[in-house]
């Protein structure tokens, strides 16, 4: 067997690996910043216990404690 030969079938299996990956990749990636990203705050009430606030404006989520 020629070694060109031997090589072809590893490199379409490479190649259409390559594309499966790249797709979900940006497929991800997509989905992660389609509504924005979540806003936090962190800060403390008058009695200095630590406090989180939550805000995500495309789900309707505000001042979430």
């Amino acid at each position: 067997m020629k070694p060109a030969a031997a090589a072809k079938p590893f490199l379409i299996v490479f190649l259409v690996v390559l594309a499966l990956y790249l797709g979900s990749f940006h497929g991800l990636e997509f989905f992660r910043h389609r509504k924005g990203p979540w806003q936090l705050d962190f800060s403390a009430n008058n009695q200095s216990e630590p406090i989180v606030v939550i805000r995500q404006p495309a789900n309707q989520i505000t001042n979430l404690t």
